[in-house]
This record gives C-alpha cells, sequence and structure tokens, in this order.
C-alpha cells in the first residue's frame, strides 16, 4: 500500500473497490480514462486492505470509486455485508448514483450499518 505515512498522519484512507462506469453520461470522462467496463476488486481483498489500514490507526476511508453503488447488482449488498460481518470500526464515504434500483433502502440501510457516514450524490446525471 502507498502512501501510509500521509495516511497515518490523518488518520484517513482512500480505497477502490471497482472501476470504470456503463453510465452514458456526456460530461464524464470517466469511461474514457478507465472504460465502460465496471471490473471489481475480489471481496476478501477489499477487506483485506481494509483490515490493514485499520492496523494502520486508519479510522476512516473513503471510496475512490466513480459511483459506489454502480455496478453489478450485488457487489455493493455483498461488500456492505462483509464489511459488517468484520466488524472494523472504520466510518467511511463514497460518491453514489442517486437511482432507486442501485440505492435501494436495503442498500442505505447496509451501507449505514457497515459504517457509511457520508455519500455524495451525483444529481446531475441525466444525459
Amino acid at each position: 500500500m502507498r502512501n501510509r505515512d500521509y495516511y497515518r498522519a490523518f488518520g484517513f484512507g482512500n480505497i477502490e473497490a471497482k472501476r470504470g462506469c456503463y453510465k452514458p453520461c456526456g460530461y464524464c470522462a470517466e469511461p474514457a480514462i478507465v472504460g465502460r467496463d465496471v471490473l471489481t476488486q475480489d471481496i476478501d481483498c477489499i477487506l483485506a486492505e481494509l483490515r490493514e489500514l485499520r492496523e494502520m490507526g486508519i479510522t476512516r476511508v473513503h471510496f475512490s470509486d466513480s459511483e459506489f453503488n454502480v455496478g453489478p447488482p450485488k457487489f455493493t449488498r455483498e461488500l456492505c455485508k462483509a464489511m459488517i460481518r468484520e466488524k472494523l470500526d472504520l466510518r467511511w464515504t463514497a460518491f453514489v448514483h442517486p437511482e432507486p434500483r442501485s440505492l435501494s433502502p436495503e442498500i442505505c440501510r447496509l451501507m449505514r450499518e457497515s459504517g457509511c457516514t457520508e455519500i455524495t450524490l451525483s444529481v446531475d446525471t441525466g444525459s
């Protein structure tokens, strides 16, 4: 993991669970930069990285995915459930897309229970 000293100094780290976005938003460069295919990390690998951050004294994490809840339908649900099972005692934030099927009440509840304290909505999506 790079930037360990910076993470330790501020008690804050970044992690990427998936990369890419299939949405056709005309203003967004994400698909041109990383592609339209959404590639996910293995959940066990994500948990290992989160445990490593926690062992370093990190208490807050930002998921730097372009849209935390966009991608394979079960991925966000399964990741949140795994984070709940792990009891990592981390608080986290993320960018999310406000569409009902990927930001359902169940997903919101799981995000909160897994430590999510803040979301940033991409409300300008409409193209």
